[in-house]
């Protein structure tokens, strides 16, 4: 059984589901920023400006972390906006709307050291994951993530930690994550992974930069 020793504001809704687009961290950046916005943001938004930014970007094909973090610079608007779309966008992308107000900050990489994304949470700093998927991470067993040291080819997936917990009669941190495969995921799309799970496949975290910020 995981302890929850601290849980961020902000998350109460279900977790949204990007289907079977590229779309990841775009999902992980707009929730990193929705605890200082006035309602959730638009990942396709966000997507969008960062394979734009992107020149050989095709449908499909998902965007770099330098790109998005270039993107993340102008922020994003609310989802109601510009609201998320089931299909990839062509080739070439049609030009974002101006006029509308963006919230945001900027995308920047982090310690992905268990003890250090602990201390960032307990210090009330959601904090992104990239990680590499092993088949029990499609299907958390009561809300917990089982480790394997099996990853699946190919498969690098982001997340957003919103909480640290620990097992009962340990020190060793679990983090409970905001996934974007929708509220059939885990519980309302959130489930713990350990802290072993984080050190053995994660290859980065990331946040954004503090205080809050809107154009």
């Amino acid at each position: 059984m995981i302890v929850r020793k601290v849980l961020l504001d902000g998350y109460s809704s279900p977790a949204r589901p990007q289907g079977r687009r590229p779309t990841c961290l775009a999902f992980a950046l707009s929730d990193l920023n929705r605890p200082e916005a006035p309602a959730d943001l638009s990942p396709e938004f966000l997507y969008r400006a960062a394979a734009i930014l992107s020149p050989a970007w095709v449908p499909g094909g998902g965007v770099t972390f330098d790109a998005m973090q270039e993107a993340s610079r102008a922020g994003q608007p609310e989802e109601v906006a510009f609201p998320y779309c089931i299909e990839e966008p062509s080739h070439p992308i049609s030009p974002l709307p101006s006029g509308l107000k963006h919230y945001g900050q900027v995308l920047q990489r982090v310690s992905a050291d268990p003890t250090d994304i602990a201390c960032l949470i307990t210090a009330g700093q959601p904090i992104g994951l990239g990680v590499r998927v092993t088949r029990e991470f499609f299907k958390p067993e009561g809300g917990v993530i089982p480790f394997s040291d099996q990853v699946m080819a190919g498969l690098l997936h982001a997340v957003v930690a919103i909480g640290v917990g620990h097992e009962e009669g340990s020190s060793a941190p679990w983090f409970y994550v905001r996934n974007s495969w929708g509220p059939q995921w885990g519980v309302d799309g959130h489930a713990w992974v350990s802290g072993a799970y984080v050190s053995a496949h994660a290859e980065c975290a990331f946040g954004v930069e503090n205080g809050k910020a809107d154009r």
